[in-house]
């Protein structure tokens, strides 16, 4: 802005400007019915930081940003149009009246204020679900698919030349692990590549297994069962071979638990 705006009525222009009152000799909007509407709008904090002079015809103190004096102007643009949104009429003897609904009109200056209040975040999506539940119709199958990570995919290095980022490499990055994975033939622990302690690994049953001891392969524990639909089987029909104490349960059997002995299935026998 050029100039500060000091006084209450130098927004009756800009009021009727946006309300259509252009009609010098009869005026929709008096002088005084804008001035409440202004003080209104400052008493309720519209205009964070803007209050009234002692004689109520000014700002205390004067607007200097454009964005505080258009707010101020929206929202009493706002107070004039929302009790009249709605479609009416009136008929007399001789004369008839009748008016549409102005809700485009009162949606177009929420928009605006809106915008001065939010800021150009106010354009954009937060996250995914955001932008997810702003669609006419809500894809449930992206949100609720599962999503299971057997190994990083990438690493970023953090130096005095900024970032650096690159493929990802260890637990089931692009190795053969990751092909016996694809195939449906890792039942355990990873066999083959070098780990760090805390690697994670997730089998194909969905068992998830933790690095304790790095190394080739390195040591591995359980820590979470497999959960399988099917009778627990291994060793023939190209299942391949379940690791000693290799844990499952059975959503099907009331979540029954089962572990490997080395030659059958046992029942795990939990404490009441």
């Amino acid at each position: 802005m050029s100039e500060n705006v000091t006084l209450i009525s130098e927004t009756y222009p800009l009021v009727r400007a946006i309300l259509g009152d252009f009609n010098s000799t009869a005026r929709k909007y008096e002088d005084t019915a804008i001035a409440g509407v202004v003080r209104a709008v400052v008493r309720l904090g519209h205009a964070p930081g803007i209050g009234l002079t002692n004689d109520l015809q000014g700002f205390n103190p004067a607007i200097t940003a454009a964005a505080t004096l258009a707010n101020i102007t929206y929202q009493a643009c706002l107070k004039f149009a929302l009790p009249h949104s709605a479609s009416g009429s009136w008929a007399t003897r001789g004369l008839r009246k009748s008016w549409g609904e102005n809700r485009l009109f009162i949606f177009e200056l929420q928009n605006l204020v809106h915008d001065l209040e939010n800021g150009p975040g106010f354009y954009t999506f937060q996250d995914l679900y955001g932008w997810v539940l702003s669609l006419p119709g809500l894809n449930v199958a992206a949100v609720l698919t599962e999503m299971r990570i057997h190994a990083p995919i990438a690493s970023v290095t953090l130096g005095l030349d900024g970032l650096t980022e690159s493929a990802g490499t260890g637990t089931g990055a692009g190795s053969e692990q990751e092909a016996a994975a694809d195939a449906g033939k890792v039942i355990g622990p990873p066999t083959t590549g070098d780990h760090i302690a805390n690697d994670q690994w997730t089998d194909v049953l969905g068992a998830l297994w933790r690095c304790t001891v790095a190394g080739t392969p390195g040591t591995w524990v359980q820590f979470r069962a497999a959960s399988v639909t099917t009778e627990p089987a291994a060793g023939d029909a190209g299942v391949p071979a379940v690791p000693l104490n290799y844990l499952i349960v059975l959503p099907a059997q009331n979540w029954a638990q089962f572990y490997w002995d080395g030659s059958e299935w046992q029942p795990v026998y939990l404490q009441p």
